[in-house]
């Protein structure tokens, strides 16, 4: 009986291992992203509109 318990709850373990990593790749890889973007822009104050980077540089 308590074999047949421990393989129900052995999924739900690993679902929730998955998720777990799954989510902290996604954090870390925002973090990175968002570190990437504040480099490329540097001092301009828009830091989400990165077509204000095109519009300088054509003009």
């Amino acid at each position: 009986m308590s074999d047949r318990h421990r393989s129900q709850h052995v999924p739900a373990l690993v679902v929730v291992a998955f998720g777990m990593l799954l989510v902290s790749s996604l954090a870390a890889l925002a973090v990175w992203v968002v570190m990437r973007r504040r480099r490329t822009i540097g001092v301009l104050p828009q830091s989400d509109t990165v077509v204000h980077l095109r519009e300088p540089a054509e003009a």
